[in-house]
C-alpha cells in the first residue's frame, strides 16, 4: 500500500463523517434578530443569510421582507404588543434562527383624549378628513373601511387628511381616527373618534381608441365601451351635442368641401353615487376629400388667432400645430403653401408650444391622400382631468396673523355674472382646465360642450372666489393686487408634489397640483405651475390681460405672469412680472414645518428684477415688463406716507401708527436701514416680524 493511499484510508472516514454532519446538521443557525422599540416602531437589523424575516405579535404570526413593523394599530386596540422574531433562510448550508428576546409595549400610564368632531367635507369631488387637535397627539392614524370589507389605515400629522389619494375606488366608506405620541410611556394612543360614513365617487373612464371616419356627408365615429357607462355625449367642436347609448355614432354634418370635423366622447355614468361622468377624450379630426383652394378661407380661432389649414407662412403652420395641441389631436393635418417650407416646421412648433410639460410625445411627418401634411403625435401622455393629490409628511401652513387688506368690503351678489370676459366675441371650446386659462390668457371667451366638462366647474370656482374678493367699483390695480393676494394667502406650496418629482416623473402629468384643479379645489395645494394659471385666468375673467410666464429659477423649471396694467393712465397699459409663488415668504421650523407668509416683494416687477433673483424667462411670449413699479414707495399707509421707510423716525412713525390702529392685522414695509437696528427696535415693541431682502412684515 502506497503513502498517499494509507493517507485516504486514513481520512476517508472523517470527510465522510463531516460531509454527513453537514447534511444533517447544516453549517448551524444563522444569527437571531436583535430588536429594539422606537416609539411605536420595532426594528432590526439586518441579519446576514435571511430571506426574510417571521414576526411573532401577540401569537399571530406573519412573515415580512422588511426590517421593521408599525405596531401602534395593534398597541391602540389592544392596550399591550410582545413581538418577537426570526430571521428566516431556506439555504441548504444553514437553517433558520430562533425566536429573538421579545419586546414588549404598553400603553403607558394613561391614553390620549379621542379625537372629537371628526366630519368629512365633499367639494367639487374632493374628499377632505378633519377633526379637532388633541393635546401631546404627534400624529393620527385614520382606518377607512370600504363596503365592509376592504380596511386600510394612513397617518397624518395634522388634523385633516384628503382623501382621495388614498381611497382605493367608488363604495360605501367608514372612517374614524385615534391620536398617538411617540411618547408611548406616558400617552398611549387614543380611542378611536366618533364614525363618518360616505359614500365615494370616482370618475368613470375616459373612452379610448376613439376613430372617425367620412362617407358622403356622414361621419362615422366609435370608441371602446366604458365599465359603468350608460351613454355617451359626443361633443363637436361647432358646440353641437349628441347622446348615444351605443359605441358608435352617424352624425350627418353636411361638410363642405375643405370643412374639418373636430369630434370628442365623453362616458356617462349610470350610477352617479359612486362614478362620476369622464372626462372628454382626445379629440378626432375628420378631413373631407378636396383640393388645398378647397381648404382656403375654413377658419378656426386659437384664442384672437385665425387661421385655415393652409400653412401660407411658418406662423400660420404654427397655430395649425398649437391647435393639434391645444385639443389634443393626434393627427393634424394641413397643406404647406409657402416656399421656404422644412419637414423641421411642425417639429420646431411643437417646441414652441409652451403647455408641453410634464408629458412625454414622439412625431412623425407624413403625407395623407390628399396630399396634406399628416403630423401625427404618438405616445403623448398627458390628462385631460387630472385626479391625484401628492401625499407625505410635510406640513404647510399659512401665517394667519398676517392676512389681505386688499379684499373689497362690499362682495358681489351669488348670481352675479357680468364679469369683462363675456364682452370678448371670440370663443373657443374648452374641455379641461388647461384648456381654460390658455382660452382667456389668449383672448378667447371660453364655451363648453356641457356643465359636467371639469373646466366648465373650475371655471365657476374661479368666478365664486372674484364674486368674494372684488367689486367693479376697484381699478384694475386694485382688482389684480385683490387676486395676488387671495392666491398668495390662500394656496400652500406643494412640496409633497415637489418631493414626487425628484423621484417619479411617469405620471405626475395626472397630479393636480400642476393645475388650476389643485389652487381651487384641494384647500389651495399647488405649486408654481397651478398658481401661475389660476392667476392668468382670475385676471383675464375680470378683463385684465395676463399670460402665464415659464422659465427657470434656483435651478428648476418655473412658472409665473405677466400682467398688463395702464397706472400711468396713458391709455396703452404696461406689461409687469408677478410671482405669486415666490410672493409667499417660507420659514422651516425646526420640527419640518414650513410657515409661509404673504409679501409683495414679486408684486409688479420688472423682468430685470425677477432677473436679478434667479429668475429666466425661457417661452416665448415676449412682451417686455421693463416699467419700473414699486409696491412699498406706491402704496400709502396712511393716505400721506409710504410703506418705504427711510429713516429712523419714519420706521417710528409707521410703527406707532400701527400699534394705534387696532384693526391691522399687520404692517409690512420696505427700508434700507440696517437690519440689526430695524428688528432691535421691532423687538423692544414686543412685536413679531418676518423678514426678507429689505422687507419687515410686523404683526
Amino acid at each position: 500500500m502506497t503513502a498517499t493511499n494509507k493517507i485516504l484510508k486514513i481520512l476517508l472516514p472523517l470527510i465522510i463523517l463531516v460531509f454527513s454532519s453537514l447534511i444533517f446538521t447544516g453549517c448551524g443557525s444563522i444569527a437571531t434578530p436583535i430588536l429594539t422599540l422606537n416609539g411605536y416602531t420595532v426594528s432590526w437589523g439586518v441579519v446576514d443569510g435571511a430571506e426574510g424575516y417571521e414576526v411573532n405579535l401577540n401569537n399571530r404570526v406573519f412573515q415580512t421582507n422588511d426590517t421593521s413593523i408599525n405596531i401602534i394599530q395593534d398597541l391602540q386596540q389592544e392596550g399591550i404588543v410582545v413581538v418577537s422574531v426570526r430571521a428566516l433562510t431556506n439555504s441548504f448550508f444553514s437553517s433558520s434562527s430562533n425566536y429573538s428576546t421579545p419586546i414588549t409595549a404598553s400603553v403607558g400610564s394613561s391614553r390620549l383624549n379621542a379625537p372629537q368632531n371628526l366630519s368629512i367635507d365633499i367639494s367639487n369631488n374632493i374628499y377632505t378628513l378633519s377633526w379637532d387637535s388633541v393635546a401631546n397627539a404627534e400624529m393620527y392614524c385614520v382606518k377607512l373601511v370600504r363596503d365592509n370589507t376592504e380596511t386600510t389605515y394612513h397617518y397624518a400629522s395634522t388634523t385633516t387628511l384628503n382623501l382621495n389619494s388614498v381611497l382605493s375606488g367608488g363604495g360605501e366608506y367608514t372612517a374614524s381616527v385615534f391620536a398617538y405620541s411617540r411618547d408611548l410611556n406616558n400617552y398611549g394612543p387614543s380611542l378611536y373618534s366618533n364614525l363618518v360614513e360616505f359614500a365615494y365617487s370616482t370618475l368613470l373612464e375616459t373612452p379610448q381608441n376613439t376613430e372617425a371616419s367620412i362617407s358622403g356627408n356622414t361621419v362615422h365615429y366609435s370608441w371602446d365601451a366604458v365599465e359603468g357607462a350608460r351613454g355617451y355625449n359626443v361633443s363637436i367642436l361647432n358646440g353641437e351635442t349628441s347622446f348615444t347609448t351605443a359605441t358608435s355614432i352617424s352624425l350627418d354634418l353636411n361638410l363642405s368641401a375643405g370643412e374639418t370635423a373636430f369630434l370628442s366622447v365623453q362616458a356617462v355614468s349610470n350610477d352617479l353615487t359612486y362614478r362620476q361622468n369622464s372626462a372628454f377624450s382626445d379629440m378626432s379630426a375628420v378631413y373631407t376629400t378636396a383640393s388645398k383652394s378647397s381648404y382656403v378661407g375654413k377658419m378656426y380661432n386659437l384664442g384672437t388667432t385665425q387661421f385655415d389649414l393652409v400653412a401660407d407662412s411658418y406662423a400660420e403652420l404654427e397655430a395649425i400645430v398649437h391647435f393639434g395641441l391645444y385639443y389634443r389631436i393626434n393627427n393634424i393635418c394641413f397643406f404647406d403653401n409657402y416656399s421656404t417650407y422644412s419637414d423641421r416646421d411642425p417639429i420646431n412648433a411643437l417646441g414652441s408650444y409652451v403647455e408641453i410639460k410634464y408629458v412625454t410625445y414622439n412625431q412623425y411627418i407624413s403625407r395623407n391622400s390628399m396630399g396634406m401634411r399628416e403630423l401625427t403625435i404618438a405616445d403623448y401622455q398627458h390628462t385631460n382631468h387630472p385626479t391625484k393629490v401628492a401625499a407625505g409628511d410635510t406640513e404647510v401652513r399659512q401665517n394667519t396673523a398676517v392676512t389681505p387688506t386688499s379684499y373689497t368690503d362690499t362682495p358681489r351678489a351669488s348670481d352675479f355674472d357680468d364679469f369683462k370676459i363675456n364682452d370678448r366675441t371670440t370663443t373657443m371650446m374648452v374641455y379641461n382646465s388647461d384648456q381654460l386659462y390658455y382660452a382667456v390668457q389668449n383672448g378667447a371667451r371660453p364655451t363648453f360642450p356641457n356643465t359636467t366638462a371639469p373646466a366648465y366647474t373650475a371655471y365657476n370656482a374661479a368666478k365664486d372666489v372674484l364674486r368674494e374678493i372684488v367689486d367693479d367699483s376697484m381699478t384694475d390695480y386694485e382688482k389684480t393686487l385683490a387676486i395676488f393676494d387671495w392666491l398668495c394667502y390662500t394656496v400652500k406650496y406643494d412640496y409633497n408634489l415637489v418631493d414626487l418629482t425628484s423621484t417619479n416623473n411617469a405620471t405626475i402629468y395626472d397630479y393636480r397640483g400642476f393645475y388650476i384643479e389643485g389652487v381651487l379645489f384641494d384647500n389651495g395645494q399647488a405649486v408654481c405651475d397651478g398658481i401661475a394659471k389660476t392667476f392668468a385666468l382670475m385676471c383675464n375673467i375680470e378683463g385684465i390681460d395676463c399670460y402665464k410666464v415659464t422659465g427657470m429659477a434656483s435651478g428648476g423649471g418655473h412658472a409665473w405672469d405677466k400682467v398688463r396694467l395702464d397706472l400711468d393712465n396713458d391709455g396703452t397699459g404696461e406689461w409687469y412680472a408677478v410671482d405669486p409663488t415666490w410672493n409667499d415668504h417660507t420659514q422651516i421650523y425646526p420640527n419640518g414645518t414650513y410657515e409661509e407668509t404673504l409679501s409683495h416683494n414679486y408684486f409688479l416687477s420688472t423682468d430685470d428684477y425677477l432677473e436679478s433673483n434667479d429668475h429666466t424667462e425661457t417661452s416665448p411670449l415676449t412682451d417686455v415688463a421693463n416699467t419700473s413699479f414699486d409696491y412699498y414707495r406706491y402704496t400709502l399707509y396712511d393716505g400721506t406716507h409710504s410703506l418705504y421707510v427711510a429713516n429712523m423716525p419714519e420706521l417710528e412713525s409707521i410703527l406707532l401708527y400701527f400699534e394705534n390702529n387696532a384693526d391691522l392685522s399687520h404692517i409690512e414695509f420696505k427700508t434700507y436701514l440696517p437690519s440689526s437696528i430695524v428688528i432691535n427696535y421691532i423687538d423692544s415693541l414686543n412685536y413679531e416680524c418676518v423678514y426678507l431682502d429689505n422687507i419687515y412684515i410686523v404683526y
